[in-house]
Formats: C-alpha cells, sequence, structure tokens
C-alpha cells in the first residue's frame, strides 16, 4: 500500500482516494449517459447534485454493508433514499454496477437486451430529465457505481 489506498475491506472515499478524480469518474459517466441518450433520441438529462449525493451514499453503503443491490440491508428502495434526502419526485430509477471503469459499466448498460425494463431502459427513458452520479472506488481497485434518474416533481 502506498499510504493513500484505504485499509483492506475499506471504501476509498472521496477523501481518500481524491475528490478531484472520482469527480472527473462520475462526469464521464454523466457524458456517457447523455452520448447514449442523444444517440437513441432523447434529450440529455441535466446533472442534480442533491441526487448525485444520494447515488454516491448509495455506493459507499453497497462497499461498507458488503452487499450489492437497489435495496440496502433495512430494505430501504432508491425512492426511499430520494424522498428521504428531501428531493420530490414524479419517478424515479436506478442503475448499479460493480466495474472497472465507467466505460465498461455503461458498455454493459447499454447492451442489455431493447424494449425491456432494464439499465437500458433507464438510460434511454424520456420520462427522466435529471440524473445523480455516485462513484465509489473499493480496496480492491472496481468502482461501485450507482446512477440515480429522476423526474422531478
Amino acid at each position: 500500500m502506498t499510504g493513500n489506498e484505504p485499509a483492506p475491506g475499506r471504501a476509498a472515499t472521496r477523501s481518500t482516494y481524491g475528490a478531484a478524480k472520482i469527480a472527473y469518474l462520475e462526469q464521464e459517466m454523466f457524458d456517457l449517459i447523455n452520448r447514449d441518450r442523444r444517440n437513441h433520441g432523447s434529450a440529455p438529462l441535466r446533472w442534480n447534485a442533491k441526487l448525485a449525493d444520494v447515488a454516491r451514499a448509495h455506493s459507499l453503503d453497497m462497499i461498507r454493508e458488503h452487499y450489492f443491490g437497489h435495496d440496502d440491508p433495512q430494505g430501504r428502495t432508491v425512492a426511499g433514499r430520494v424522498t428521504d434526502a428531501g428531493i420530490a419526485w414524479q419517478a424515479v430509477g436506478e442503475n448499479i454496477a460493480i466495474a472497472p471503469n465507467v466505460t465498461y459499466a455503461e458498455s454493459e448498460f447499454m447492451d442489455e437486451p431493447h424494449n425491456q425494463h432494464n439499465h437500458r431502459w433507464n438510460i434511454l427513458n424520456r420520462g427522466y430529465t435529471e440524473v445523480g452520479v455516485g462513484i465509489v472506488r473499493a480496496s480492491d481497485g472496481s468502482y461501485y457505481i450507482t446512477q440515480d434518474f429522476l423526474n422531478p416533481q
């Protein structure tokens, strides 16, 4: 370990891995989402910083609590997490991934079948107008990526 890495089994938070690097990766994922939307006739999404905080907290929680899922161990869903953050919404959705990089994750999402309610559907859904992306690097070097989509109220 170089001294900048987290202890084994711990998540690399924004402070231990570098807020600038994480912000760059989140921006890269945001750009990839909007590129895919443009390529498939959907309007680009607006960045929602508060929603990104919710997404980032979920990525971190999955690492800390050793699970991978949309519902946390207490049974909270994306809808509950977004509501608890004080964000009013009409529609909300979520994609999650564990991936070596954001390009791989977005490619895997978009490689899913057309016309099914899946990750691809969330990315291309014209009912969503905003997105927040939260990325946390795990101690093994993989990235926990959460994309939260929203149509605000």
